[in-house]
């Protein structure tokens, strides 16, 4: 500041300086008319005027008198030339002076002032009425004050002052709130952001640069909406471009405190003298404040936070549900107390280089995010300043609400949650595959039964539909979960997520770096995808539509009775091994292998024949709650034991599979003989430490894998094959395999599955299953 001050005097006193040596040459009405509009000078300068003359004129009387010498012709023409040459010398002095001053005063305008360009001239006027002291010393205020304001805005960053920020997300931009047009603020110390999610891409706003945000992983609008009210500036645009940022609702007004010779019903077409000129100060004021963070307390003077609660009640603002249980956590506080300053959230101001504001947004976030309670942020903020007995530095109501911009119901009866969209595809050629079935149709159809109304909705298509140029264009989706295959990642995608199921050819480098993976086990996840985040969904049970919806099972259990012939089967889709073979020492059983593909309705019937099964295999399939999954549950409960073998043909499933066949089979009541070997089921046993297992292992590999699981037995072993079959003989070892198999299926029933499964997409909304 002094040096630019010191700058500015100088120029100004050497400018008047050598404009008065010249004044032989110029009218007194043209140094009156510089000097003042009335020609009189202020009293400083009448005395620098004064002496400076004294100085000059000696200097001036001795050339005269020289110039009447003895020599006359010579001298006229020096005096001539002289004069002539003064003269030049003086009128440039003059239009340097004249445009060193002018250029000083447009710098002092533009940047000291805050102004644009549009209110130079009247600066300029101003400047120019004034005389010759009080230029010097408004330019060297204006000098000063542009040292001031320059401080806000580094060169070196390229940030403004101030970042006013709003945001409106929603899926239906015909009734999302009109924004502001801002046209007539713009500034070069003020930008203006507002926030839209993809759906609200094409919104109209006015004066705003337009943010489209990545998805959020949030199931209310009203949160995604949030996120930049409480968060932006964790935004990259925000952290580079702003100093101070102002949060405003979408659906304001200006109030009279800025343009109060306005009328309400034309606000938006009318100057509003002063808005740029408050918004700047604002952002001064809480840019040197101790704070850093300025708001304003609520103009109804809210009792505290159960009577702000009871007005959003009333007014239809949230459900009643929510307040209940954002109350019970608040009381659930050590240091809640209800009546507190309530403050008003409609705007608020901050400074970015301020922490105050980021950590009181931490707090109120984490719990605020987690969308548990109430939608509303005024009676949780409130407690946030509470909890750090932190007092934002005051603010003027500059805004209000404005209804006429409002949309959905001028935010009235706002839906509980908003749907989560999800696409579930995978190659044309995989959409009847088992995989695909389970993880995207099953998953839809668990979905519209127990996510409520709306909540999620779940697309399924094939690659084609999706990837190819034609294509139909798709929506904006939350989340995409391509099966068993990898897609190049689109915004409309969502969050891209890559479900392996056993594909086990992708590894860590095939997956795009944005995208996240879903395995069946964490060991698969931390072996082949160390540098992605990845989630274990394992296959639920698969039975039928009936019993995947109830808790229990949707059948009588089958009952373990005496048999003179103990009847096994092997129902599996292998075509790869062969089933084991029972040694022909172990009598009183029968044994049939059943090796098909896997949809039952193409090979039942002649099965069904040839066993003599009394089965209508057609109207079960015709049975929209039974199909194929009732059929197979048929054909089990036709056998008094189901073996199921590992199928050992392809090695990394036995590491990095699943036990879907096993907890399938025991959820349809039969006791279950389970061979042991790999990974998975080794990782099964040592969790379950079920009873009816045997290994074809070697001895010295089955008494470690059997000690590990702690699986004794009595021997320290697993049964071998022969042995596990005579040991089934006994009802009272089925009956007891028969109830461990049906507590261990519900670990793996849909309604745990699926939530498991919905959650790893990124749903965070309610269940009702």
């Amino acid at each position: 500041n002094n040096s630019l001050e010191t700058t500015a005097t100088a120029i100004i006193s050497n400018n008047m300086v050598l404009r008065k040596r010249s004044l032989k040459f110029r009218s007194r009405s043209f140094f009156s008319r510089l000097g003042g509009r009335n020609g009189a000078a202020h009293s400083s300068d009448a005395d620098a005027s004064n002496s400076n003359t004294d100085d000059i004129l000696p200097l001036r009387r001795r050339k005269m008198k020289l110039g009447v010498g003895s020599q006359p012709q010579s001298v006229t023409k020096y005096i001539f030339a002289y004069v002539f040459g003064v003269l030049a010398i003086g009128f440039t002095l003059s239009f340097l002076q004249y445009l060193g001053k002018s250029i000083l005063i447009k710098y002092a305008a533009s940047a000291g002032t805050g102004t644009d360009t549009e209110t130079e001239p009247v600066i300029g006027n101003l400047i120019h009425d004034k005389s010759e002291s009080e230029q010097r010393q408004f330019l060297i205020e204006a000098t000063q004050s542009t040292a001031l304001r320059r401080s806000y805005t580094s060169k070196a960053t390229e940030k403004v002052l101030l970042c006013i920020i709003s945001a409106f997300y929603g899926d239906d931009k015909d009734e999302a709130d009109k924004p502001m047009d801002m046209t007539r603020y713009h500034h070069k110390d003020i930008k203006y952001y507002f926030f839209v999610n993809q759906a609200l891409e094409n919104l109209t706003t006015p004066g705003w640069q337009k943010i489209v945000s990545e998805p959020l992983p949030f199931r209310r609008f009203i949160t995604k909406s949030r996120w930049p009210k409480f968060r932006s500036f964790e935004h990259p645009t925000i952290q580079e471009q702003c100093q101070v940022v102002m949060y405003t609702d979408a659906a304001i007004k200006f109030t009279s405190l800025i343009n109060t010779n306005t009328d309400d019903e034309e606000e938006d077409n009318i100057e509003k003298p002063g808005v740029v000129e408050s918004l700047l100060d604002i952002a001064r004021s809480v840019k040197e404040s101790e704070q850093g963070f300025a708001q304003p307390k609520h103009p109804k003077n809210r009792k505290g936070i159960s009577d702000e609660f009871n007005t959003i009640i009333l007014r239809e603002k949230d459900q009643q549900s929510n307040v209940d249980a954002s109350m019970e956590w608040l009381r659930e506080q050590n240091d809640f107390v209800d009546e507190i300053q309530i403050y008003q959230n409609t705007f608020f101001v901050y400074d970015l280089e301020n922490d105050n504001f980021r950590r009181l947004s931490d707090f109120f976030w984490k719990r605020y995010s987690l969308e548990k309670d109430s939608w509303r942020d005024q009676p949780l903020w409130a407690y946030t300043l509470h909890h750090f007995n932190f007092t934002p530095a005051d603010l003027a109501l500059i805004f209000k609400d404005d209804r006429s911009r409002m949309g959905h119901g001028n935010h009235t009866g706002y839906k509980e949650v908003d749907t989560y969209n999800i696409l579930c595809t995978a190659p044309d050629g995989h959409m009847t595959w088992g995989s695909t079935l389970i993880r995207c149709n099953d998953l839809k159809e668990w979905s519209n039964q127990c996510t409520g109304a709306n909540s999620v909705k779940i697309d399924v298509k094939p690659h084609s539909a999706v990837m190819k140029s034609k294509a139909p264009k798709l929506p904006q989706y939350d989340a995409t979960a391509t099966i068993k295959n990898i897609l190049p990642p689109r915004p409309e995608f969502g969050t891209l997520f890559v479900d392996i199921v056993d594909n086990y050819v992708i590894d860590d480098e095939d997956i795009p770096e944005e995208a996240k993976v879903i395995v069946q086990n964490d060991l698969h996840g931390s072996d082949q995808f160390p540098t992605h985040e990845y989630f274990a969904v394992e296959h639920w049970f698969n039975s039928y539509p009936a019993d995947m919806f109830s808790d229990e099972p949707a059948f009588d259990i089958p009952n373990v009775t005496t048999a003179s012939k103990l009847k096994l089967v092997t129902v599996w889709t292998n075509k790869q091994e062969p089933c084991p073979s029972i040694k022909s020492e172990v009598g009183g059983i029968s044994y049939d292998c059943i090796d098909e593909t896997y949809e039952i309705e193409s090979w039942y019937s002649n099965l069904f024949k040839e066993k003599n099964f009394d089965i209508d295999g057609k109207a079960i399939l015709g049975d929209l709650k039974l199909g194929p999954g009732r059929l197979y549950y048929e054909l089990f409960w036709m056998y008094d034991v189901l073996i199921i073998p590992v199928k050992k043909a392809f090695p990394p499933k036995l590491k990095y599979g699943n036990v879907q066949r096993a907890v399938s089979q025991m959820r349809s009541g039969i006791p279950v003989l389970l061979e042991i070997d790999g990974h998975v089921m080794k990782d099964f046993m040592e969790k379950y430490n079920y009873t009816c297992a045997y290994t074809m292992a070697n001895a010295l590999e089955n008494e470690r894998a059997a000690s590990k699981s702690k699986k004794t037995g009595g021997s320290g072993r697993y049964w071998t094959f022969e042995e596990a079959v005579e040991a089934m003989k006994s009802e009272d070892l089925r009956r007891k395999c028969q109830k461990e198999g049906l507590n261990i299926a519900q670990d793996y029933h849909p309604k745990k599955i699926a939530k498991k499964h919905l959650r790893a997409l990124g749903y965070k909304g309610n269940f009702k299953c």
